[in-house]
């Protein structure tokens, strides 16, 4: 972050979510250190309260950093619990809430002190910018701020006009999407062909209890694994019409892409499924096209594999 340390903090600990732990030959046994300068990162299961208390309590800890909703696995964590106990140790709270977005989670209002986006994705909405966000109190951004003009990285004027044209329609789009991607979501699920559907919004998701607490809606990521592994997978994308092959996602078009070759591509079988991402997974991000036709396409590509 670009947060001004205090004067106590001469080895800062940054407690991260262990989903994605780059560089990482191991990344199924926790707990991952990384040691950069006087940066200490320490990679955790957020999900494990238990552990995430030991760890804040281990050493001075600077910031408590996760995902509202984590990516790829759809892991959903209890954002109110988390910023209760950075704070009792004295850490910043901070989470990157670009996959709820803020019509379906506000974590301001949950406890914690600072928010991220990837205003690339659902905010702008049309996969035609680069930026991102940060929000929350004044005395905290305004830490942010002096940095941001050192380090560079500021949106030049028509990429902040192309974001304001995003954002007056970001409410129709995120709503469509989600509905979009439940429905989706619900049809996959009895679908002989797909092993396995990840979507925050199904009663069968291990965090669906949860979600319906934090979240106003199960947003419009959904994950699914396809029957016969990767190589099936692949087959399935490679045979989509209307969705097109991309990593990004949040954008109106409809985008679906598989870690095993994108993001976890040098992580092996083992490792990606110790994290929740199985053979033949596949990552869709949804977008506003009519659910009847992403749902013939799906169907189409599954016939062809």
């Amino acid at each position: 972050t670009c947060l001004t340390p205090s004067v106590e903090d001469q080895a800062l600990k940054y407690t991260l979510l262990s989903e994605f732990t780059p560089n990482s030959k191991s990344p199924s046994v926790p707990p991952l250190r990384i040691t950069w300068s006087s940066l200490l990162v320490e990679f955790i299961d957020l999900q494990d309260l238990e552990a995430t208390e030991a760890a804040l309590a281990s050493a001075p800890t600077a910031v408590l950093h996760c995902e509202t909703i984590s990516n790829p696995a759809l892991k959903v964590l209890d954002l109110p619990a988390l910023a209760q106990l950075a704070h009792a140790h004295g850490a910043k709270a901070i989470v990157d809430n670009t996959f709820a977005t803020p019509l379906h989670c506000r974590p301001l209002e949950q406890g914690f002190d600072l928010v991220l986006h990837s205003v690339t994705k659902y905010l702008n909405g049309h996969s035609d910018i680069i930026g991102g966000a940060v929000v929350g109190p004044k005395r905290l951004v305004d830490q942010v701020w002096p940095r941001l003009r050192s380090f560079g990285g500021c949106m030049d004027p028509h990429q902040a006009s192309l974001l304001e044209r995003g954002m007056r329609t970001f409410t129709v789009r995120m709503e469509q999407q989600t509905t979009n991607a439940l429905e989706i979501a619900n049809w996959l699920e009895s679908h002989p062909r797909v092993k396995r559907v990840i979507y925050p919004g199904l009663p069968g998701h291990p965090d669906y209890a949860l979600a319906q607490r934090i979240l106003d809606g199960p947003a419009a990521m959904v994950c699914f694994e396809v029957a016969g592994g990767d190589r099936a997978g692949k087959k399935f994308m490679d045979a989509l019409e209307l969705a097109t092959q991309a990593v990004s996602l949040g954008g109106v078009e409809s985008l679906v892409s598989m870690p095993c070759s994108t993001t976890h591509m040098h992580w092996t079988a083992e490792e990606r499924k110790a994290v929740g991402i199985g053979s033949g997974f596949i990552r869709f991000s949804t977008g506003i096209e009519d659910t009847g036709d992403l749902i013939a396409d799906f169907e189409q590509a599954f016939d062809k594999i």
